[in-house]
């Protein structure tokens, strides 16, 4: 449960990086299988050719946010890819606390 905005900021992080990473799944797609968005992979697509003007778009969002603790925003990144890793990899969870974050 999201109960401040320094954790709302750490989830929207995590989902809203994916999209540039989502980019380059996409170029390899193209690249290495001739897959194009009209071969239905439109989902690592992002927001397009906006997707780095909606990242940058997200991180003036959230630098503009009253955040007290850029901690809880790291650790709440921390446990969205944490519940990525335990769904889409099937691996055991890590703890956030073991993790060293910059921010």
């Amino acid at each position: 449960m999201i109960e401040s905005m320094a954790q709302l900021i750490g989830v929207l992080y995590t989902l809203e990086g994916s999209t540039l990473g989502g980019q380059h799944i996409s170029r390899c797609l193209e690249k290495f299988l001739g897959l194009t968005q009209d071969s239905s992979v439109c989902f690592f697509n992002g927001y397009g050719e906006r997707t780095q003007a909606m990242w940058q778009e997200f991180l003036d969002f959230a630098e503009s946010m009253p955040v007290d603790d850029c901690g809880e925003a790291a650790h709440s990144a921390c446990q969205v890819f944490d519940l990525f890793e335990r769904v889409l990899g099937d691996l055991p969870s890590r703890e956030c606390e073991t993790r060293q974050v910059n921010v």
